[in-house]
């Protein structure tokens, strides 16, 4: 979800004091009850217990430069939560995904940490597909 600071909404107390206290990593802002990310007109947030199954995948991209080409790694964290949706945060740093996971573990314990072919096909039914990624 979107949030504003200062837009006047019931919740924003509740948010602005979870933010406030947040720990920072990255673009994270990693607190008690929320997830945040820091957007260019406003922040994207997400309650830990929404999250029902995570985990950091690793995209290999080749890319053509002049001389030749090149291959490098594109840091994604994925985000599947009670609704369905599924979320995929593109990273700057390895260890935003690391973090962000074990806070989760403590945060959520009953959340899904870890990609196997097996949580897949547990959680496949549960995502929607719509042909095209969600948040960066």
């Amino acid at each position: 979800m979107k949030w504003i600071p200062g837009a006047g909404r019931a919740e924003d107390e509740q948010l602005a004091a979870d933010y406030e206290k947040s720990t920072v990593q990255g673009k994270f802002h990693l607190g008690e009850t929320y997830l945040f990310r820091k957007k260019a007109l406003g922040v994207w947030y997400l309650a830990w217990r929404e999250i029902l199954w995570a985990y950091r995948q690793v995209e290999d991209v080749q890319s053509r430069l002049c001389c030749g080409t090149t291959n490098y790694e594109v840091e994604h964290l994925i985000l599947v939560t009670e609704g369905g949706r599924r979320t995929d945060i593109r990273l700057e740093e390895k260890q935003d995904a690391e973090t962000v996971l074990a806070w989760l573990a403590r945060r959520n314990p009953a959340a899904d940490i870890g990609f196997s072919p097996e949580k897949k096909e547990k959680y496949k039914n549960n995502i929607p597909f719509s042909g095209k990624k969600g948040y960066n």
